[in-house]
């Protein structure tokens, strides 16, 4: 039985909510625009709506792991979203993990996204077999990661 991770992409154009497997195949995808003056809690209160929205989406609520990827400074051990990136606002101090975790009863990590997207190069991407590389984006803002 394949395990499932519900996914969100938190930037500054849209966010999205995914169901992916182990393997890194998506099985299942809502989008929804970012609005700037969400807030906190009308922010998590859009995610989880996503969530739920997905997994009836995928056919499947067994969800083993919440991943977050953040457009801004986070602190993954933690939890949270240390400043609120400028298209974004008011999310500074932002501990987004543990609602997301509670109201699904699963385990919740938050990465930046340049930074989770790097790991994904190296795991599933062109970046496999190579010892050294550099990842950019360039979206509504710029990120990099680097793996060595």
């Amino acid at each position: 039985m394949s395990r499932y991770i519900l996914g969100f992409d938190v930037g500054g154009t849209k966010i999205s909510a995914v169901i992916g497997d182990e393997g890194g195949n998506i099985i299942a995808k809502v989008s929804r625009p970012t609005v700037r003056h969400l807030g906190k809690k009308r922010l998590i209160q859009q995610m989880i709506e996503m969530g739920h929205s997905v997994m009836e989406k995928a056919g499947s609520a067994d969800v083993s792991k919440i991943g977050i990827i953040f457009a801004g400074l986070v602190d993954s051990e933690k939890g949270i979203v240390k400043v609120s990136p400028p298209n974004i606002l008011g999310l500074n101090n932002f501990a987004i993990t543990r609602p997301l975790s509670d109201e699904f009863g699963v385990e919740a990590v938050l990465e930046n996204d340049a930074t989770a997207a790097t790991i994904a190069e190296r795991v599933y991407g062109s970046g496999r077999n190579v010892d050294n590389f550099v990842y950019l984006t360039l979206s509504t803002g710029i990120g990099g990661g680097g793996f060595r």
